[in-house]
């Protein structure tokens, strides 16, 4: 959904960009994907909140789902 919407959403800011995307991630209103939920707990366990970069040409994080952008 974010790679389709970006920033049209209600959640969070999202730049969307060839090969994924940027997110700032702090709050997050309960009503969010637990997708968002997995990678705000692991960004606020490594002292990280704030923003993420999702890119696919990067390595995965053992832990969090892994999606196809296209």
């Amino acid at each position: 959904m974010l790679a389709k919407h970006g920033d049209d959403n209600d959640w969070l800011v999202c730049a969307v960009y060839q090969d994924g995307m940027f997110l700032y991630i702090e709050d997050l209103p309960e009503t969010v994907p637990q997708a968002l939920r997995d990678i705000r707990h692991w960004l606020n366990t490594h002292n990280r909140l704030g923003w993420v970069r999702l890119d696919e040409q990067f390595d995965t994080v053992e832990g969090l789902a892994v999606y196809d952008q296209s």
